[in-house]
């Protein structure tokens, strides 16, 4: 909740001109994040955005804001589908990550990041294992599982 004002003040700073960020899409997402906590559904304002990743990023978070606000338990939307069809799955473990969950996504199980849920309920066979944890956030127990170099 304390992030809340400095998106608020980079919106009134930004005004018309947020889609020349170079992280538009993720920014976008905080920013109608930003309008539907304070303000609900009908607060989200409309975008449209020349990158594909940050389009979908704003429209999987519209989409999932849209079936929660209709009380939609499941449901796999268009944008939903496009990620899954194209592959671009890293803006919905994005939305994942930060607690917006679509409704369309099984719950995380207990302990599992947002992209292990991604790897688990949309495996791909040339994709590798989602690791647990990396580098210094291992614990002693998972380091010695892991294989020796």
């Amino acid at each position: 909740m304390l992030a809340w004002p400095l998106v608020e003040q980079a919106a009134a700073i930004t005004g018309d001109r947020a889609h020349l960020l170079p992280e538009a899409g993720l920014y976008a997402r905080l920013q109608r994040q930003f309008y539907w906590v304070t303000g609900g559904y009908e607060a989200v304002p409309t975008a449209l955005f020349d990158s594909l990743v940050d389009a979908l990023e704003v429209r999987l978070f519209d989409e999932a804001v849209a079936l929660i606000a209709a009380e939609q338990i499941e449901g796999r939307g268009p944008a939903l589908e496009e990620a899954v069809t194209t592959g671009l799955l890293g803006p919905l473990a994005r939305l994942l990550a930060v607690g917006v969950h679509h409704p369309g996504v099984p719950q995380r199980l207990p302990g599992e990041s947002a992209a292990q849920l991604i790897g688990r309920v949309f495996p791909h066979p040339e994709r590798t294992l989602v690791p647990r944890s990396v580098g210094l956030l291992a614990t002693a127990d998972e380091l010695s599982d892991s294989p020796s170099e």
